[in-house]
């Protein structure tokens, strides 16, 4: 007895392991409804039947990370099924492998299908003809051609924008509209043609006039792409006697584990399924101790007396969002509403149909998402009791790579579309001008309460998010009131013999009806010359007003080590050179910005400093004097003769040229002072040309004045020790 009961037990042991080691290799299948089954009955004229085919799937939904039944069927679940619903389209079609090929290739091309190939770029598409994105990473059957566009059927696809194509998986079976230069076409090698003669209107089933079909006015062929689905209003879908009493949600209480669903109640039943204890089912009616009803979309009878009456499930909550557009960076609030009998809520997020958040909400009815990069984003919000769970209430939308910018005509008309600017991206605004009757256009501002100009049409523009630009709009009946300078021309120093330049110069005007703009151009100036230093005041005049501002006229312009009349990091940049090479790269204007008799490295500092912070931090410089103005020449007076030897005295000029030169005239007439010296002048003069007597008549250099850039001025001499008798005109 020991001995067979041992072989008994080895027998469980062995037959227990061969299970063990068989299971890994048995693919789980989880059976769940058809959502869209193919009620296209096949006409024979291949390229309608794909077609048709096709259309009864629109509306399909993944069930979960690219679960289909498309992968199902091709044993490839879990891949991108765009591919898959092709394959399946054609099988279900019954169209031959000459015809066209199968493939469930993840990147498809024609080459998958063994079709060939046609650029879109100079191939007009048919129905029927496959077409594939330039990357082959999307496929799809193209329905029908309207001018420079096709539509779609295709799978693993969301909504599409023709002039933005969508690259990303998708979510669902659907009909879009592309553009066709932008694609590949594929010719499947069809034995029947497409006929457009053949018009499908809709009809209703008159057993269940909630089942929709589509009939072929031509050849009278139907197909019905109407989930079916049972309806407890129609006597047909429900015919036992039991129909509309007593229904709702049940849930099951059974003194054992299972109990049958049967195709009907009395002799001759079937088992159609089993139905575990504590499960919830929708009843459609009871009558005579049955019911009728829905267990995981199987429907069917079984004993009413193990029923309890439970809590129905939510109805599906509606989300919104606290805004309709989005771009990068943005945050966005997502909100539902409270379905009856709910006591929580379960969420998932979905961005280019890849899961990002699956989270139990509790009875929170708000979740954030911040930073949002740009993609497409689908929000599911379920509502759950202790019955079950509510379908998905769903909200999609789109995050811009791109800020959007609009414009507020404000009572005008013909204004700019909206503009895209993706962050740091610098635009042109739109040059397209509104109108208005009464009214002059001066340009845009962000501020919706101002009636000043920020931005003219074709300015630059740059934000960091989404703005609004408003017209302003001058009357034609207002005149201008004020007249200011808002920023002063980036040069305002000069040197000798410059032209003025107003680059820069902006005026701000304001005028009678509270509009006001700024402009750089229009203008006039009067009151500039620059032929002697000092400073000098510039007029500007616009529309009769004035206004004015100061320049200065000087030898050398501080800091402007380049000498092109501008202190920028340029000429920081040619101290340093100097500094490192001054053979090499020389300068002739004063650079001791330190006052320290040298100039190094910390002048460099110094000079930076200043061109970020020029009143805090001016530069040491020599002294530049005004120069005063050329006094009136009046030949009677000895004082106002000229100053330049050659032009004191008509006598031989050879006699007068040289200033060093002694004669039995006054010296005091012929000196040039650039000779003297603090030295007595006996010891300047030529010896050559010395006299017997010491020249004591020599003017003092004391007496004499420079500017800091070493011109003399108009006086040289001291008139005490001029001659007495004045030199012959």
């Amino acid at each position: 007895m020991n001995h067979n009961k041992n072989r008994i037990i080895s027998l469980f042991l062995a037959v227990f392991t061969l299970i063990g080691c068989l299971l890994p290799v048995i693919p789980l299948v989880t059976a769940t409804a058809d959502q869209r089954p193919n009620t296209y009955v096949n006409s024979g004229n291949q390229i309608q039947d794909l077609i048709g085919v096709g259309m009864t799937q629109i509306g399909y939904t993944e069930v979960y990370d690219n679960i289909t039944k498309y992968g199902h069927w091709s044993v490839s679940p879990g891949l991108p099924w765009c591919a898959n619903f092709i394959s399946w389209c054609i099988a279900q079609a019954e169209l031959p492998a000459d015809v066209v090929g199968l493939s469930v290739a993840a990147s498809p091309d024609a080459d998958c299908y063994n079709i060939p190939s046609y650029d879109g770029a100079n191939y007009t598409p048919k129905p029927g003809d496959l077409f594939f994105t330039r990357t082959f990473g999307h496929v799809g059957i193209v329905r029908y051609v309207e001018g420079d566009y096709f539509y779609t059927i295709e799978g693993n696809t969301n909504v599409h924008n023709a002039e933005k194509p969508v690259t990303m998986e998708g979510l669902y079976v659907m009909t879009n509209k592309r553009r066709i230069k932008d694609y590949i076409f594929g010719t499947p090698r069809y034995q029947t043609s497409f006929d457009k003669d053949h018009t499908y209107v809709e009809r209703h089933e008159t057993a269940h006039p909630h089942n929709v079909y589509y009939e072929c006015t031509t050849c009278g062929h139907k197909y019905s792409t109407t989930k079916n689905a049972i309806v407890e209003t129609c006597k047909e879908c429900l015919p036992c006697a039991c129909h509309g009493t007593k229904s709702g949600y049940y849930k099951l209480d059974l003194p054992f584990e299972y109990l049958d669903i049967s195709n009907k109640h009395g002799p001759g039943l079937a088992t159609l399924a089993l139905i575990p204890d504590d499960s919830i089912v929708y009843v459609y009616g009871m009558a005579d101790g049955w019911a009728y009803v829905n267990y995981d979309n199987k429907i069917g009878h079984i004993h009413s007396h193990y029923l309890e009456p439970c809590t129905p499930p939510p109805s599906a909550p509606t989300v919104k969002a606290d805004q309709a557009e989005y771009v990068l960076g943005n945050n966005a609030t997502i909100s539902w509403d409270l379905p009856k009998n709910t006591t929580s809520f379960q969420i998932r997020i979905y961005k280019d149909c890849k899961l990002l958040a699956d989270q139990n909400l509790g009875k929170a009815q708000t979740y954030k998402l911040t930073s949002m990069e740009p993609g497409q984003y689908e929000i599911r919000v379920f509502a759950q009791n202790e019955t079950g769970s509510s379908e998905a209430g769903t909200l999609r939308f789109t995050v811009l790579n791109a800020y959007r910018i609009k414009f507020d005509p404000r009572g005008g008309s013909n204004g700019p579309a909206p503009q895209e600017q993706t962050p740091g991206e610098v635009i042109r605004l739109s040059t397209t001008v509104p109108t208005r009757s009464g009214y002059t256009f001066l340009g845009w501002t962000d501020n919706a309460n101002s009636n000043f100009v920020s931005y003219k049409s074709g300015d630059s523009f740059m934000s960091d998010k989404d703005t609004t630009l408003y017209a302003v709009w001058k009357s034609n009946s207002a005149v201008l009131q004020n007249l200011s300078i808002d920023r002063l021309p980036a040069q305002t120093r000069y040197l000798k013999g410059d032209t003025l330049n107003t680059a820069g110069l902006t005026l701000k005007l304001l005028y009678s009806d509270g509009s006001g703009q700024m402009v750089t151009d229009g203008f006039t100036t009067e009151g500039f010359s620059s032929d002697r230093l000092g400073t000098k005041t510039v007029t500007v005049t616009y529309g009769g007003l004035t206004v004015s501002y100061d320049v200065q006229i000087m030898t050398y312009i501080p800091g402007d080590i380049d000498l092109d009349r501008m202190v920028n990091r340029d000429d920081v940049m040619q101290l340093l050179w100097h500094i490192s090479f001054p053979d090499k790269f020389p300068i002739t204007v004063p650079a001791d910005f330190k006052d320290d008799d040298k100039v190094n490295r910390d002048d460099v500092m110094q000079l930076l400093w200043h061109i970020s912070f020029p009143d805090k931090f001016p530069l040491a410089t020599e002294p530049q004097e005004e120069e005063p103005a050329p006094p009136v020449t009046d030949a009677t007076e000895p004082s106002t003769e000229a100053t330049e030897p050659s032009t004191e005295t008509t006598e031989p000029p050879a006699e007068t040229t040289d200033p060093s030169t002694e004669t039995t005239e006054p010296p005091a007439e012929t000196t040039d002072p650039s000779t003297e010296t603090t030295e007595p002048p006996a010891e300047t003069t030529d010896p050559s040309t010395e006299t017997t007597e010491p020249p004591a008549e020599t003017t003092e250099p004391s007496t004499e004045t420079e500017d800091s850039t070493g011109d003399s001025s108009s006086e040289v001499t001291d008139p005490s020790t001029e001659a007495t008798t004045p030199p012959e005109e």
